[in-house]
């Protein structure tokens, strides 16, 4: 194969899968994602495999894989950060989703917050880029810094509403509303549902109907709680998202 048809198809894999991760295919995302960085090393560079490998991170975590395994991806790929390459700033976010889903919430925080300063542009400014400052919310909500996780968030609400884009909205009133005032949590999260709703990102719709019939069922509303549990269920299945399956079947 070429150097010309390898970029080719090393930017169209790399590019679909991000998009299908969006839509909430998971398992296109991955088989993708793969395809990239099988490629890309081998016949480009390692500096070619930041957007394929910011996706395989993301979907593997919503596919069960470990956050051990996924880091190990990316350290084998040999991928690095480059502030002059646009991609890396989608790289440096996976990487702090990783980190707060191993648990690691200070080094979550510290590399999402990076965010902001890798190319403003590509998602630094923009939550329909890259959602940074949810991300960063709820692990500092984790951390018991609700003050900032609620000023974090509703800069978040703030400029998806700017934008307009129905994903990027939904991603952040759902942050709001579980890192605000556990009453206004079911309201939060409807507002999020509303906005969701009508819109193609079933994974995201999935995730808030998880927090939703959660949020009903810790308040003692069982039967409430069910609708939304039984919605989570067949969106996550349908997304493939193996990890969201579980809490709502618990």
């Amino acid at each position: 194969m070429s150097a010309r048809a390898a970029l080719t198809v090393v930017t169209i894999s790399a590019l679909r899968a991000n998009i299908v991760l969006r839509r909430g295919d998971l398992p296109a995302a991955q088989s993708d994602a793969i395809t990239a960085i099988e490629l890309a090393p081998h016949l480009l560079g390692a500096e070619f495999v930041g957007l394929p490998v910011s996706a395989a991170v993301l979907a593997g975590l919503d596919r069960d894989e470990s956050p051990d395994s996924l880091r190990l991806l990316i350290d084998r790929t040999g991928v690095r950060y480059d502030a002059e390459f646009m991609p890396y700033a989608l790289l440096r976010y996976a990487s702090g989703v990783l980190r707060a889903a191993a648990g690691n919430h200070e080094a979550a925080i510290e590399e999402l917050r990076g965010c902001a300063f890798d190319h403003p542009a590509f998602g630094g400014e923009n939550p329909t880029m890259l959602p940074w400052r949810s991300a960063a919310a709820l692990s500092l909500a984790e951390l018991a810094h609700h003050g900032d996780a609620r000023t974090l968030a509703a800069d978040e609400v703030r400029r998806a509403q700017s934008f307009g884009a129905p994903r990027a909205i939904g991603i952040a009133l759902r942050a709001q509303a579980l890192v605000g005032p556990q009453a206004e949590q079911a309201n939060g999260l409807a507002a999020a549902l509303a906005v969701l709703a009508p819109s193609a990102p079933r994974l995201e719709h999935a995730r808030v109907f998880v927090d939703l019939g959660a949020t009903l069922r810790a308040a003692g509303q069982r039967t409430a709680a069910r609708e939304p549990l039984l919605e989570a269920l067949a969106l996550a299945a349908r997304c493939g998202a193996r990890t969201l399956e579980r809490r709502p079947r618990a």
